[in-house]
């Protein structure tokens, strides 16, 4: 009869740094796949299985014997992949892409780069919300004067403009941004 995950579990804790060989045998090719669907980038897969193995090996004594032990390792490498991505994200504040797009200095062509991509997403906004960004983030307008700007009230403006934003935000990650993407401010 083979061992179950949940023995091996009680021998690492006991201190059989073998039994976690085990674990990670018979574990890796699953977490490894879901990483790689993750983030599909082969060269990361490798360092991302590890990480996940790592972490789980520190907090092993947190895991409940009751429940899968596969589950655990996959809800591991899940957030594992989500920090990996957060972290690959080039995070600039809307109101700097315009400014930088227009600046003369070396970064003009990363900055030119992004100001395009975030003029993209823009362009995919609806029309009311689209002028609500570009009034506050382009012109700089406090939110009372885009409501004037406009004729409506506070409360839409802010609606609009945390909509917007949202729609952005969701836009960059549907879109697969893992690398060198803009995470928007």
């Amino acid at each position: 009869m083979a061992i179950t995950d949940a023995e091996l579990v009680a021998q690492v804790l006991a201190g059989d740094v073998d039994a976690y060989r085990q674990i990670v045998e018979r574990h890796q090719q699953a977490v490894a796949k879901l990483i790689y669907f993750k983030v599909s980038n082969p060269s990361d897969v490798e360092d991302l299985t590890q990480e996940t193995f790592l972490r789980a090996f520190s907090y092993l004594h947190s895991y409940n014997p009751e429940k899968p032990l596969r589950t655990w390792l996959l809800s591991i490498a899940v957030n594992i992949c989500r920090s990996w991505k957060r972290k690959q994200l080039v995070t600039v504040p809307l109101r700097n892409l315009f400014h930088l797009a227009n600046d003369d200095t070396s970064s003009r062509a990363i900055a030119n780069h992004h100001f395009w991509e975030l003029r993209r997403l823009l362009e995919g906004l609806p029309q009311k919300e689209r002028d609500v960004l570009v009034l506050h983030y382009v012109h700089e307008l406090t939110l009372g004067e885009i409501g004037g700007v406009l004729g409506i009230p506070l409360g839409t403006v802010k609606s609009r403009l945390n909509r917007g934003l949202k729609r952005m935000r969701k836009g960059v990650y549907v879109e697969g941004r893992e690398k060198g993407g803009v995470q928007v401010l």
